[in-house]
């Protein structure tokens, strides 16, 4: 009961949307949104990071919009103009502020309000294209390009409060690009697009590899080999996270695990270095968590814990084709 009243409200809100009774501001810049129907863990950062470093390359420059959820701040707020991080995890939230450190030719923006950020961008910087974060239920500001990822969980589970949906999976009728992970299986997209009518042609297959293992809180290129060291996550799906250390050789001896988004206490890091250095002396982190974790560095000298961080990058099958469609759709609006 409580999941269909659910989503009467999220057909109601729509509907607006699609009626014109909510109106959707059309930014003077092109903007692309890379977002979800389910509760996170579909990895739309590694996505848009991936995303922006392609559009740099092509001579854009680019914004970073999200909410900066769980972050201690409200309202707009200037994280990063490319040159500069003027905020920190608590006050810009753990993702945006790991978009400002692993892209720093690009601007980044917190904002509740999508329409109000695209129009701060328009008057006071020279970026010509805006990227959304999880951006597909934020329709107040229009998009050019919608991305929806998928994995296997957006097929098999229910509305929220009783599953993790954000919307009913006809919503994937308004986006313009699908892209599934590369574990949902054929026959789960066959079945989802003899379901539903009038999806997206627009259809890709990505998965998500390490770009590189580097020393935390560093700027050295150096790569670090697979060994033995224990790993530190609060994402949403550190399982799958383990299992990519481990695929590449990583030997996990212990693993500690913190809810997505966590904001750790100096008892946690201690509790943390106490473990470590009762076996191997290596901890192995998220980029997520590099930036939340860098006021306990000094912790983890005292303790001589070597820290490195995997980076994450999204490959996309048949990349020449989707970039192919995301620039011919910027190209129109520039």
């Amino acid at each position: 009961m409580l999941d269909f009243l659910y989503s009467l409200g999220i057909k109601w809100r729509n509907k607006q949307f699609d009626t014109k009774k909510f109106i959707s501001y059309k930014s003077l810049l092109p903007v692309i949104s890379v977002g979800n129907i389910t509760t996170g863990g579909t990895g739309k950062s590694p996505f848009v990071q991936t995303l922006a470093r392609h559009c740099i390359n092509e001579g854009k420059n680019v914004a970073i919009i999200g909410r900066g959820y769980r972050r201690s701040t409200k309202g707009f707020l200037h994280i990063s103009d490319g040159t500069t991080i003027f905020e920190n995890a608590k006050t810009a939230g753990d993702e945006l502020l790991m978009h400002a450190s692993a892209l720093p030719n690009v601007t980044v923006i917190a904002d509740e309000k999508r329409s109000r950020a695209a129009k701060w961008l328009e008057k006071n910087t020279n970026c010509n294209l805006i990227l959304l974060d999880d951006g597909f239920q934020h329709r107040y500001l229009a998009r050019d390009v919608d991305i929806v990822l998928i994995d296997e969980r957006t097929l098999t589970t229910r509305l929220l409060p009783f599953g993790h949906l954000r919307e009913p999976l006809t919503s994937l009728q308004r986006a313009s690009v699908l892209c599934f992970t590369d574990t949902v299986s054929q026959h789960m997209k066959i079945k989802l697009l003899e379901d539903i009518p009038h999806l997206p042609t627009q259809i890709f297959t990505y998965s998500t590899n390490f770009r590189t293992i580097r020393p935390a809180w560093s700027i050295e290129e150096t790569h670090i080999q697979p060994q033995h060291c224990e790993v530190l996550t609060s994402i949403a799906h550190p399982q799958r996270f383990h299992t990519m250390l481990q695929d590449t050789g990583w030997s996990i001896i212990h693993s500690h695990t913190f809810p997505d988004h966590y904001f750790f206490t100096e008892r946690d890091i201690v509790k943390i270095c106490n473990s470590n250095a009762q076996s191997v002396k290596k901890l192995l982190m998220t980029t997520k968590d590099e930036g939340k974790l860098s006021s306990f560095k000094y912790l983890f000298e005292q303790y001589s814990i070597e820290c490195f961080v995997a980076e994450i990058e999204t490959s996309i099958d048949n990349e020449a084709k989707f970039y192919s469609y995301i620039n011919s759709i910027i190209t129109k609006r520039t």
